[in-house]
């Protein structure tokens, strides 16, 4: 795997967050707690969705 970075366009980020941890995961949950209100959101131009998981102190 090549590592590299790339450079694109400014984007405005729309999400959630709660506190976690590997054993007691609840990515899905969030999910489930957003989708529903994922048509409250302005000017949408994007489907695409992504999650990050950030562990310890981030």
């Amino acid at each position: 795997m090549e590592v590299r970075i790339e450079y694109i366009e400014e984007r405005k980020l729309v999400g959630t967050r709660i506190k976690t941890s590997i054993t007691r995961d609840l990515t899905g949950k969030l999910w489930s707690d957003f989708m529903p209100k994922r048509k409250e959101i302005s000017n949408n131009g994007s489907l695409s969705k992504n999650s990050t998981n950030c562990s310890n102190k981030c």
